[in-house]
């Protein structure tokens, strides 16, 4: 679970009894957090413009931004991973750009399209799912 009024991560034991901070204490900003296919948990901070994976004890695996060749992330809003540990980053200014696991720029979709994408969605067949913020939204990609 994420507070956005504690600065972090908290977790809980089996039985919701509060453990601690995850990974520790120090300040973040989280705005999504999800498990990829490894089990691995992917966090985007908001605050360091960075998407951060860390193994189930919070040991960091590895990160991503805030900027890589040929992509800055200014304001990212949702993340999504595919089965290849490919990372999708719906960023408001940006658009929609997908990044290897090591953070390398595979693609931007949809920008001629979308305005302010804000959410999204990756479904089973290969489908992503985007809602648009400026448009009032869904736009499927295949």
């Amino acid at each position: 679970m994420s507070d956005l009024k504690l600065p972090g991560v908290c977790r809980f034991d089996a039985q919701a009894k509060y453990v601690g901070r995850f990974p520790d204490a120090a300040p973040c900003e989280i705005t999504r957090m999800l498990r990829d296919g490894e089990g691995d948990l992917v966090f985007l901070d908001d605050r360091a413009k960075t998407i951060r994976v860390l193994d189930s004890n919070g040991s960091p695996l590895r990160s991503i931004g805030p900027q890589g060749a040929g992509y800055v992330l200014r304001r990212p809003s949702d993340i999504g991973v595919d089965d290849a540990r490919n990372v999708y980053v719906a960023d408001a200014e940006e658009g929609l750009l997908v990044l290897s696991p090591e953070g390398k720029l595979l693609a931007r979709i949809g920008a001629t399209v979308l305005k302010r994408p804000t959410a999204l969605a990756l479904s089973a067949d290969g489908a992503i799912y985007v809602y648009d913020e400026k448009l009032k939204k869904v736009i499927r990609f295949r």
